[in-house]
C-alpha cells in the first residue's frame, strides 16, 4: 500500500480545524491503485465461508473486527492521521465492513475506549 508522498502529510490547517471542530478531513492518504486493491481484497474475502459476520444493525452490511489487511493501514496510516490531528495515538482495533446495497451507516457514538475515531 503505498502513501502518495504529494498528498501524505496533512496541512497545519487539519490539526488545528481538528482541534477546533473535533474533526478533520484527510484526503487521498492512499494511492487509488492501494484502494482498487484493498476493495478487491475485501470482495474477495466474501468466499471464504464464515470470514465476515452478518450486521443487523447496519441493514446488508457484513464486517470483520481485526482483519489483516485493516489492521496493516491501521498502522500504516498512523503517521499521517496523528499529523492531521496534532495527536499521538495509539491504535486500538480496526475493523473491516462492506456496506451493500440499501446499507445504512446510522448517526452513532464509537465506543468510550475509542476517544478518536478514523
Amino acid at each position: 500500500m503505498s502513501v502518495p508522498a504529494s498528498q501524505a502529510p496533512a496541512s497545519p490547517d487539519s490539526a488545528r480545524q481538528f482541534r477546533d471542530s473535533g474533526y478533520t478531513v484527510l484526503r487521498a492518504v492512499i494511492s487509488a491503485d492501494s484502494a482498487a486493491l484493498a476493495t478487491r481484497y475485501a470482495l474477495l474475502q466474501q468466499h471464504w465461508p464464515a470470514y465476515y459476520e452478518r450486521e443487523d444493525m447496519f441493514r446488508a452490511a457484513i464486517g470483520r473486527y481485526a482483519d489483516a489487511l485493516s489492521e496493516s493501514l491501521l498502522l500504516k496510516l498512523k503517521p499521517v492521521v496523528e499529523q492531521g490531528t496534532g495527536l499521538e495515538l495509539l491504535p486500538c482495533y480496526s475493523y473491516l465492513r462492506i456496506y451493500g446495497r440499501g446499507a445504512v451507516l446510522p448517526k452513532h457514538l464509537d465506543r468510550p475506549s475509542c476517544e478518536i475515531s478514523t
